[in-house]
């Protein structure tokens, strides 16, 4: 659980960074967690990073699809015009 009991009351603390709620700028509580606004960002900036990584790799796929046809094709079109009379 990401609350403790004190003297003061019931303090509420980041489930992922562990910093208290009076630290952050946003504490944002889930059903038994906490998330602060700097661990938000420090997600998105991953999430941001993987879908360029994913982006890149799909783009090499299709690159390397297209060069691949393009092999194809000159393969084809020697072997046509090889057996052209």
């Amino acid at each position: 659980m990401t609350e403790t009991q004190s003297e003061y009351g019931t303090k509420s603390f980041c489930s992922f960074c562990a910093k208290a709620r009076e630290d952050v700028e946003i504490l944002i509580a889930g059903p038994t967690v906490y998330i602060c606004n700097e661990c938000i960002d420090l997600c998105s900036e991953i999430i941001h990073e993987e879908e360029k990584k994913k982006e890149k790799r799909t783009k090499e796929n299709i690159l390397k699809k297209i060069d691949n046809t393009i092999e194809e094709l000159k393969t084809i079109k020697s072997e046509l015009l090889n057996n052209q009379v």
